[in-house]
């Protein structure tokens, strides 16, 4: 055997790395170098800066200067007040000696769009999981390129619950931020956080302290003891911001970390040039209660540029909540303006009739100069179907912010895709408008990965108009290298007309509030009668044969990433599958159940109930070990400690209540507040 010297094997690994530095240089004096003409603006411009030289950086040799090289490419940012409000625009001329890229906007929030609209042309691709990176990224393609463009909605951006474990509230800080900005690279501009009460804000109101840090309305909800559910999750009992969670007892501990956690996602998006909007409920009529909580937020939450006061949701007396909450606008109007907070309010209101009434009502009482919001359905399409109904005028386009849904909370554990509701909504509101641009539009979701490709169109049509979705889902396709587009366009189509079919027949299958659920008798949710076996068998077929067409882009996607987003979806199509499965099981149970939810049962009824909920149940011991293949994120992990909790432990109530087995049935939390069912 041949052993090689000491001295020649130390030469060896010299000569190694040496020829690795020389390929390392060669590759980069390889790379196109860009400069990037630092503006010094303010901390929107300079987040700028900083995004271009990451996201550059790999692909390029990108330095930052205050004078252009006339060798090499550079890019100027620069503000231009005599621009349209909103708009921006990337101007490179062929003509132009130092081959420089304009990227400018009225604003800094709109020469950061600008910015992202400059990489997109270069191939990169941003959605609400993060940035694709093309292999080859080309800033040839910006050579002789010119687009100014006017957002067809001026206020374009996210309302935030923050009230499931699924969304961002349960997010350790840094993926929030993160999450906040992609926000900023899908060029939106405008969040709106929501807080029930005893949630994201603390005061004292007649000698009694509320405090915030109860979280998912109070709901205390533990890591599932199954050993490989358990360690899918990064806490280690509460689930709930893993920061938080070693001072859960500590109650007021726990309401000034909840406020610092929002404090710090609130500057990231003012960094990444979000308008930053508190939305709530004054839910004690009266100036006293309304200014006593506007300061308790205000000193709070000294970054927030608006404040609005929103009726509850489908409440009964929703004429009286409007009715004082425009009397304490008029009296907090000139108070909050002093501090250069816009001040707006609102309604929740979900049923048709009601809705027409409530906004009729609240047009009328409120001065021309309030600005307005309205959340008017559950669901995308049934919130432009509704506000049709009202009707909405061009008037009130000009002066209101839309709600609507990327995600429907009501079937929050089945796969949506909302897209040509969210078409509807803004091409309605451009024909009432006279195809002027709309006054803003925020879309409510909870999970992030699922809903990535809905909120990508969202942030499109929100900019260029409503969109063809198939010729959206093309587009999309192309620039992911997704196999067959005609059939990933198909696909989506299938998954959004089975979204909607679930939302007009099995409105609340998938709502997650652990209350709601528990409470009810007899079955629980499996026992709503609503619940028709021929619409689950219809929904399950629905959900199939969109899985089988996506599934057909799957094997020729060479993209890694891109297949991975395939299989992914094609994951939560099947777990939507399994659940549904669960519940056509249960609803053979719905006759004995008819006329009363506690029957007296005989012991071969009682036996049938144990039968069909085990078998219901196996549907969802797969339903968790499926979606625990694809855990992409922290939502996903919310979502797992929900089902683990709700839908899955209900069942296993069930066998024990009526197979007399032994166990512990579980029982409800005591809650500080609970959402209202979605309407039907």
């Amino acid at each position: 055997m041949y052993i090689m010297k000491p001295e020649f094997s130390t030469r060896l690994l010299w000569l190694c790395v040496l020829m690795l530095l020389l390929i390392q240089t060669r590759c980069s004096l390889n790379k196109e170098h860009i400069t990037i003409i630092d503006p010094h603006g303010n901390e929107v411009m300079e987040y700028g800066v900083d995004e271009l030289s990451k996201i550059l950086g790999e692909h390029f040799n990108v330095t930052t200067s205050d004078k252009p090289n006339p060798a090499e490419w550079n890019i100027v940012l620069k503000t231009d007040s005599t621009m349209v409000p909103f708009s921006f625009s990337v101007e490179q001329s062929k003509e132009n000696k130092y081959k420089s890229i304009y990227l400018s906007g009225h604003d800094e929030t709109c020469v950061l769009h600008a910015v992202y609209t400059m990489l997109e042309r270069m191939g990169y691709t941003f959605d609400l999981t993060g940035i694709r990176k093309p292999d080859n990224p080309s800033i040839q393609k910006l050579s002789g390129y010119s687009k100014i463009i006017k957002p067809v909605v001026k206020r374009r951006g996210i309302r935030q619950h923050i009230n499931f474990v699924m969304d961002i509230s349960s997010y350790p800080l840094d993926e929030a931020k993160e999450y906040i900005r992609n926000l900023a690279r899908l060029r939106m501009n405008y969040i709106t956080f929501h807080s029930y009460p005893g949630q994201w804000f603390s005061y004292k109101y007649k000698g009694t302290e509320h405090l915030a840090g109860n979280f998912f309305y109070g709901e205390q909800d533990v890591v599932p003891k199954d050993t490989t559910l358990k360690k899918l999750i990064r806490n280690d009992s509460i689930y709930c911001i893993p920061a938080i969670e070693p001072y859960w007892n500590d109650l007021q501990k726990r309401s000034q970390m909840a406020i610092q956690w929002l404090n710090a996602v609130m500057a990231e998006a003012k960094r990444v040039g979000l308008t930053v909007n508190f939305s709530y409920e004054l839910r004690v009529p009266g100036i006293d209660y309304a200014k006593t909580t506007c300061d308790a937020i205000l000193k709070e939450y000294p970054l927030i540029d608006g404040i609005e006061f929103i009726t509850e949701e489908d409440a009964r007396n929703y004429l009286d909540q409007i009715k004082n909450d425009v009397n304490c606008v008029k009296e907090l109007k000139g108070y909050l303006r002093e501090r250069n907070i816009q001040i707006s309010t609102g309604v929740y209101i979900t049923s048709a009739k009601e809705l027409k009434e409530g906004f009729d009502y609240l047009r009328s009482i409120a001065p021309p100069d309030l600005h307005l919001t309205v959340l008017p359905a559950h669901g995308a399409r049934t919130v432009a179907k509704y506000l049709s109904k009202i009707p909405f005028t061009a008037d009130d386009i000009n002066r209101t912010m839309v709600y609507s849904w990327i995600q429907m909370d009501g079937m929050m554990y089945l796969q949506q895709n909302p897209v040509e509701g969210i078409r509807l909504l803004i091409d309605n509101n451009l024909k009432i408008n006279h195809n002027k641009p709309l006054y803003g539009i925020c879309w409510n979701h909870w999970q992030n990965y699922e809903n990535r490709t809905a909120t990508r169109y969202a942030s499109e049509a929100m900019i260029e108009g409503p969109i063809p979705p198939l010729s959206f889902y093309n587009s999309l396709a192309k620039r992911l290298g997704i196999a067959d587009p005609a059939t990933y366009a198909r696909a989506m189509s299938k998954l959004d007309e089975t979204d909607n079919y679930c939302r007009e027949n099995i409105v609340t299958i998938g709502f997650c509030p652990k209350l709601w659920w528990y409470k009810k008798p007899g079955l629980s949710h499996y026992g709503t009668q609503r619940y028709h076996k021929d619409k689950l068998l219809s929904a399950i077929a629905r959900y199939t044969e969109t899985k089988n067409e996506l599934h057909k882009c799957i094997a020729g996607t060479k993209n890694e990433s891109s297949k991975r987003d395939l299989e992914f979806l094609e994951n939560r199509i099947e777990c939507s599958i399994l659940y549904l499965k669960a519940f056509a099981v249960m609803a053979d149970l719905h006759p004995l159940f008819k006329n009363n939810p506690e029957p007296v049962l005989s012991k071969q009824d009682s036996s049938l109930i144990v039968q069909k909920s085990i078998i219901a149940l196996n549907y969802e011991k797969e339903y968790l070990k499926t979606y625990s293949k694809f855990v992409l994120d922290r939502g996903c992990e919310g979502t797992i400690v929900s089902f683990y909790h709700v839908p899955f432990q209900i069942l296993k109530n069930i066998i024990i209540k009526y197979g007399n087995r032994k166990g512990t049935i579980a029982v409800p939390d005591i809650q500080s507040d609970e959402p209202p069912e979605p309407a039907n």
